[in-house]
């Protein structure tokens, strides 16, 4: 790439996009308000229309991270057409390596546990994508929470 503080902006302003819109607080809010009830049993918020002011910044938040995540898309595109245009063609070269030799039928000679991990596609891309899932839902549902601590500490009145 011929930019590489270009991309490194462009995964930031990703990222960024990221924590901006995962945790959305905009349903929390509006469960919050149409939980609110007067004494006579009348909900507090009876107008869906004071719900939907309620969550417009919300909905502007998520409209920024969107405007984010699009300029580093462009970002991105950019630098893909710079790469292309800078490039030359070159010829195909054959590549040639000696056979490693087994150990068992399974191990090679030389081959660390993760070689031996990569060469089997299937099982080494189920690890990858469980452990992208998994650390992102962590760090997702510990953002989420700390969000509703937060919204729990600013309106204390307020039930879920």
């Amino acid at each position: 790439m011929t930019n590489l503080p270009q991309i490194d902006t462009g995964f930031m302003l990703k990222f960024l996009t990221e924590l901006l819109n995962t945790p959305s607080p905009t349903g929390f809010t509006q469960a919050a308000m149409w939980k609110q009830f007067n004494p006579d049993g009348t909900l507090l918020y009876g107008n869906f229309l004071e719900t939907v002011t309620q969550i417009m910044p919300m909905y502007m938040m998520r409209a920024f991270g969107g405007t984010l995540y699009l300029a580093g898309y462009l970002l991105l595109a950019y630098n893909v057409i710079k790469t292309a245009q800078a490039g030359s063609a070159v010829e195909d070269e054959l590549a040639e390596a000696a056979p490693l030799k087994k150990i068992t039928p399974s191990r090679l000679a030389g081959e660390g546990f993760h070689s031996w991990l990569e060469r089997r596609t299937i099982l080494f891309s189920f690890l990858v994508v469980h452990f992208n899932n998994c650390t992102r839902f962590f760090i997702v549902r510990h953002f989420v929470l700390f969000i509703l601590f937060c919204y729990k500490l600013l309106f204390p009145k307020v039930s879920f």
